[in-house]
């Protein structure tokens, strides 16, 4: 005599739960959590062989808290899921993004000849991003700032937190000071660091003569005249 049970519904549930623990729910990328587990292990394979190196890329989208403030949060979203998808695009198949939270992504590079890359590959995912994205009918600019590590003795030789990631050697430059990426290295101590021209993030229209001005004067009622300014 035998008894069986279904239990697809039960494991369908258990990969659901397992997928909602160490992805985020609206990229469906990898999240903090596994990030960690990902770059722990690259870390313990760097260890046991010199000549596997990786490097660490972490990007923010500068003006992400612009768009939900004038659009709305629904248009912060609409931003935040075509973001990494245009971030893929310049990335290999075994490299991992994850988003930490936010406007906050990160990606770790696995098994580099030659940390630079990692360099060249932030600059190729800041030229990608300053396209302008479609938000609601509006083409929106939202570039990132990055900030690149790789081979750092401060990041080799500290024990991994479970619950956080430790501080990397370089972060990303003040949103104030406009997209940026910077890189730090222990094989090379140069900083390198890039601006563009500040815009709106619809700044398109203005270009197209999209926006006509109006003059709204100030009059005294008294005598329905124009205050005169002094010099």
């Amino acid at each position: 005599m035998a008894s069986l049970t279904d239990i697809t519904e039960l494991k369908d549930a258990e990969r659901q739960i397992y997928f909602q623990a160490f992805h985020d729910t609206l990229t469906h990328l990898p999240n903090r959590a596994l990030f960690i587990e990902h770059l722990t292990m690259a870390i313990k394979r760097s260890k046991r062989r010199s000549d596997c190196r990786f490097a660490v890329i972490y990007l923010d989208i500068d003006r992400f808290k612009l768009v939900n403030d004038s659009l709305g949060h629904g248009a912060g979203d609409d931003l935040l899921v075509p973001s990494p998808e245009r971030i893929r695009e310049s990335l290999r198949d075994t490299d991992v993004l994850a988003r930490l939270g936010g406007d906050e992504f990160v990606i770790l590079l696995e098994d580099i000849e030659q940390v630079e890359l990692a360099s060249e590959i932030a600059e190729r995912l800041q030229k990608a991003l300053r396209q302008p994205f479609r938000i609601q009918g509006k083409e929106v600019f939202a570039p990132a700032s990055f900030g690149v590590g790789a081979e750092h003795p401060r990041i080799m030789n500290s024990p991994m937190p479970s619950s956080g990631m430790p501080t990397p050697p370089c972060t990303t430059p003040r949103k104030a000071a406009g997209p940026r990426s910077r890189c730090s290295t222990a094989s090379c101590t140069k900083r390198r660091s890039t601006s563009s021209s500040r815009r709106p993030i619809c700044a398109r229209p203005s270009n197209k003569n999209q926006f006509q001005n109006y003059y709204q004067p100030i009059v005294r009622l008294d005598t329905a005249s124009l205050p005169v300014s002094k010099p």
